[in-house]
């Protein structure tokens, strides 16, 4: 993971659990550069979800993250959409995602 942010000014704040609502902004291309998914195409570009409920490897970059992190991440079709693809991603893709973690409603006071 590639972080485009200063680790020591998040790190004191929250990490999202495997089954926490998160909210986030993401980019998905490919390794041409093509973009296959955004958030920034929905009406206000944030996307909610939970980690255990995404592919493993935007799982794992999630739940490494703390609130305000922003990192690239490349994920290998084994920890992305495997053998059959989904949607506008072809099989045996090699994914890039952009992802900037927002907040974390369920755990923030």
């Amino acid at each position: 993971m590639d972080w485009h942010n200063d680790r020591t000014e998040t790190e004191r704040n929250l990490s999202p659990l495997d089954n926490s609502t998160c909210n986030v902004k993401y980019l998905l291309t490919n390794i041409k550069g093509d973009t296959l998914d955004s958030s920034y195409a929905l009406t206000d570009s944030i996307f909610k979800c939970k980690p255990n409920e995404m592919i493993t490897g935007f799982w794992i970059a999630l739940t490494n993250m703390h609130i305000g992190d922003s990192v690239t991440t490349v994920i290998p079709y084994t920890a992305g959409y495997g053998a059959y693809g989904s949607g506008s991603v072809p099989p045996f893709s090699t994914l890039i995602f952009q992802i900037k973690l927002l907040s974390i409603p369920g755990l923030e006071k």
